[in-house]
């Protein structure tokens, strides 16, 4: 690495694991971090089961049987881990065909079981779920009456709050978060009990290494990044961080106060491109993929994304209609909202969450199969009408959702031209679906075939088709439709500006 003044080096706290890592849900009352040093002490007694990677045959035995757990949530954690991970696109593929391969529960358990993460990086996801932990020492401030959570406001209690301020809070409340915890992290992360013996404890190499999970840097003012342990390792910040060259390891404290006073704000966050003014572009045309999307705090709104890499989260949302491809989908929150999608993985209904409906994905557009393609996305295996939901006491709750009913499906239709080979949607549709389109497009042909064979006058089919107009334009204003093509006329112009520049 080339020479850098220090006064060049930034950290931040990376916004993903926490974004789509830390579920909104109070932490279960047996993640402490006593409980998950046991962890990984446990997981090194099990070899190349358990240690640098953790299988989830291992982790659900720990999570089922030591810590009273259901075995869906278990599996949510695990998931989300394996959703942040290093894994490359071929790889999550590889893993979506092995279990959709599997004819039975007992062949897609084994495909699940088979499935590693990252030992370090799993107990920082455990520990990270403290983020939504309520605090009650509140109570004991004179005029505070209710706990309050560590996080951004409730989107019900603050619709004030637009989403670019709410994000922004949030990367406020994860680095105050990675700050007030540090020292936790890092005993975790060397896996022993360091209580006011901070001044002789060192930290190896490879958890530092780990902390850059959670923990990225720049060392040229958040121009570019550079990994957490390189930047640790600078001849310069010998002193500063507390690295011995012969024992690879830095010194607990130095490298505590190092971080502490290192970090910042994200300089690739919103905030950050905001305060300095850099434009937040939505792809369009060739670049409709994404790595992650949030939804937050929108109403009465219609959403079709391209084919997302990771997950798409939707949070404080009501009378949303959302059409995604994406490995995960996460809410939140939210109320009256239609999820037409297309996942590998269970979809997370979490707490707050009330009349939800699931749906097949209904859509395409002629790169839609590039695109799924480009973020390692397959039609099969499909899980949207398997949710795993679980209320604020982490049990299950069906109630928070339902399957749509196939006489209120129907395909949906993007406006736009562009270049590609995709014809028709990705997945085949479960039978009742397949079958509802099929009657609803009999009917259109049989309405077709009685006005063909009526033998109208030319003049009696302008009247007839003015009629038709007339009652088609009532329907779109009725039923609110009206002001969506609008939109889309206004978006289209909008692009073609855009792309004439």
């Amino acid at each position: 690495m080339a020479e850098s003044k220090v006064s060049d080096i930034v950290l931040w706290v990376k916004p993903e694991p926490f974004n789509f890592g830390a579920l909104h849900l109070q932490p279960h009352s047996r993640l402490s971090l006593h409980n998950i040093k046991k962890i990984v002490a446990y997981s090194k007694t099990k070899a190349n089961l358990g240690f640098p990677r953790l299988s989830y045959s291992v982790w659900k035995h720990i999570a089922c049987n030591k810590l009273s757990m259901s075995e869906e949530l278990a599996w949510m954690y695990f998931s989300l881990c394996d959703l942040l991970s290093e894994k490359s696109r071929d790889q999550f593929l590889r893993c979506d065909r092995l279990y959709a391969r599997g004819t039975s529960a007992e062949e897609k358990r084994r495909a699940q079981e088979i499935l590693t993460v990252d030992t370090l990086h799993f107990v920082l996801l455990l520990f990270i779920q403290h983020l939504n932990k309520i605090s009650l020492r509140s109570s004991l401030v004179p005029g505070e009456e209710w706990p309050v959570r560590s996080r951004s406001p409730s989107p019900d209690l603050d619709s004030r709050a637009s989403p670019a301020m709410s994000r922004s809070l949030d990367e406020q409340n994860h680095l105050s978060f990675v700050v007030s915890n540090l020292t936790s992290m890092l005993e975790l992360l060397t896996n022993s009990d360091l209580t006011d013996r901070h001044d002789e404890a060192m930290v190896p190499y490879d958890a530092v290494i780990s902390l850059g999970w959670l923990i990225g840097g720049s060392v040229d003012r958040g121009h570019s990044a550079t990994p957490l342990h390189d930047i640790a390792t600078m001849p310069t910040l010998y002193t500063a961080t507390g690295y011995a060259q012969v024992s690879r390891a830095f010194s607990f404290k130095a490298l505590a106060s190092w971080i502490q006073a290192s970090l910042g704000v994200n300089p690739f966050g919103v905030s950050s491109c905001i305060i300095g003014g850099r434009r937040l572009s939505w792809p369009l045309g060739g670049e409709s993929h994404s790595v992650s999307v949030s939804v937050q705090k929108c109403r009465s709104s219609t959403i079709v994304l391209g084919a997302v890499e990771t997950a798409v989260q939707v949070t404080g949302c009501k009378h949303l209609k959302l059409v995604a491809a994406c490995r995960q989908l996460i809410i939140s929150s939210s109320s009256a909202a239609v999820v037409h999608v297309l996942t590998p993985s269970h979809p997370l209904i979490l707490q707050g969450c009330a009349d939800i409906t699931l749906a097949p994905y209904h859509t395409f557009y002629p790169q839609l199969d590039d695109h799924l393609r480009t973020v390692g996305l397959s039609s099969q295996p499909s899980c949207w009408d398997a949710p795993l939901s679980i209320d604020k006491d982490y049990k299950e709750d069906s109630s928070a959702w339902k399957l749509m009913d196939p006489k209120h499906f129907y395909l949906f239709n993007i406006p736009f031209e562009m270049d590609g080979t995709t014809k028709s949607i990705p997945e085949v549709l479960p039978t009742a679906y397949r079958e509802a389109v099929q009657q609803r497009e009999q009917h259109i042909s049989n309405w077709q075939t009685s006005v063909k064979e009526a033998g109208l006058t030319k003049q009696q089919r302008k009247q007839f088709q003015a009629l038709v107009e007339a009652k088609f334009q009532e329907w779109l204003i009725e039923t609110g439709h009206k002001r969506e093509l609008d939109g889309l006329v206004m978006s289209s112009h909008v692009a073609t500006s855009t792309g004439s520049k």
